[in-house]
């Protein structure tokens, strides 16, 4: 290279010749540099592929001979079998399976129902099963319960008012001969007994109307005609209401009664 670089500069006059053989002279440098880079990318492609494309795999083993029958000792023992490594497989292209589809449809046929009556349905109603409703059995379908009637109750009778008996006056001598306990002989208080004695009155009446039940239980005491002291009044009804009697009969009857009880207190 260098020769023809010299044959080019003594052909070219001096100063064009000098700058015409620098231009060639570059050109032709990057021409062959770029062609060499190419060259050894190339060259080195090609025997990575090759590699890995003829390499062979290769196992060592060594080789025992069958023991000796002179007895001279024990057999060396075999060597293990070295394992095989693995090839590596290089995927230059990777491919991914199509997923299989099954394009088969089925297809049923469509059967003619007759047409029905019109009072069919569809089944769910009860009753008798007809011609085109699709039931066979009865009851047909599960339908909603009859309603049930309202019940209703016969009117209650009316209610009677118990009969009130109007109580019966007698004389004092027959209820007093009714009477079973109670005290009759009442006095007056002490601060009754002493207001009398500073009136100077001797002699106190008081007169009472006394009604009992049909058990013979006093239910009322109304005073008549008063002792003219309220103490003494009070007294006497309050103690009036603890008498109990036997019941009076009408004709085998209990019948209320009232009466008459005159109280005299002498001093």
């Amino acid at each position: 290279m260098s020769q023809a670089i010299t044959r080019f500069r003594s052909v070219l006059p001096g100063p064009a010749r000098s700058k015409r053989a620098r231009r060639i002279f570059l050109t032709v440098s990057a021409v062959a540099h770029v062609g060499f880079a190419v060259g050894f990318v190339l060259v080195g492609m090609w025997r990575v592929e090759r590699l890995s494309d003829d390499r062979a795999d290769t196992s060592l083993a060594v080789f025992s001979p069958p023991p000796g029958n002179s007895g001279g000792g024990a057999a060396p023992k075999a060597a293990a079998a070295v394992p095989k490594k693995a090839q590596r497989k290089v995927v230059k292209t990777l491919t991914q399976p199509a997923l299989k589809t099954d394009s088969h449809v089925s297809v049923e046929p469509v059967v003619d129902v007759p047409p029905g009556d019109g009072g069919g349905g569809d089944g769910k109603g009860t009753g008798t099963p007809t011609s085109g409703s699709g039931c066979t059995q009865e009851p047909c379908g599960v339908g909603e319960p009859p309603v049930a009637p309202p019940v209703v109750l016969p009117p209650e009778p009316p209610v009677t008012p118990p009969t009130v008996v109007a109580p019966t006056i007698v004389a004092p001598s027959i209820v007093a001969g009714l009477r079973i306990s109670g005290e009759t002989h009442i006095e007056p208080p002490n601060l009754v007994r002493t207001a009398i004695e500073r009136d100077g009155v001797s002699r106190v009446v008081g007169t009472f109307k006394m009604c009992l039940n049909q058990q013979g239980e006093v239910s009322s005491v109304t005073t008549l005609k008063s002792t003219k002291y309220d103490g003494y009044d009070d007294e006497i009804k309050s103690t009036m209401r603890t008498w109990r009697y036997r019941p009076y009969l009408i004709g085998g009857t209990a019948a209320p009664v009232c009466s008459v009880v005159t109280f005299q207190y002498v001093q």
